[in-house]
């Protein structure tokens, strides 16, 4: 998935590279788009976890299935984890050079 998303990543930057982007535009370019797909996964995610917890409200122990804590640090440590996925290939992008980008498409 990693390798999928660089891939993506490499695209777009030598699409706006020639079109006349700056690395900095690229990289604000890249990491809008990786904000909004993971605020867009963690809201349907976060709503369909809450209503799935009803099927595994058997298997909890001294929590209830919405508790608001859990929910919170769940939604939180994939959100981070994911900004840290895509750290690495939008770093890798920005610092790429355009004609090399170019010249080995």
């Amino acid at each position: 998935m990693l390798t999928t998303y660089h891939w993506g990543i490499e695209q777009h930057q030598r699409v706006a590279c020639c079109l006349g982007a700056d690395q900095g535009a690229v990289l604000w370019m890249i990491a809008g788009e990786t904000f909004l797909l993971l605020s867009l996964g963690a809201v349907l995610g976060t709503v369909a976890a809450y209503f799935l917890t009803r099927l595994a409200e058997s298997l909890l122990y001294a929590t209830s299935p919405t508790d608001p804590v859990i929910f919170c640090g769940a939604v939180i440590g994939l959100l981070v984890l994911g900004v840290l996925a895509a750290a690495i290939p939008t770093r890798r992008a920005a610092l790429l050079e355009p004609m090399v980008a170019l010249r080995n498409e």
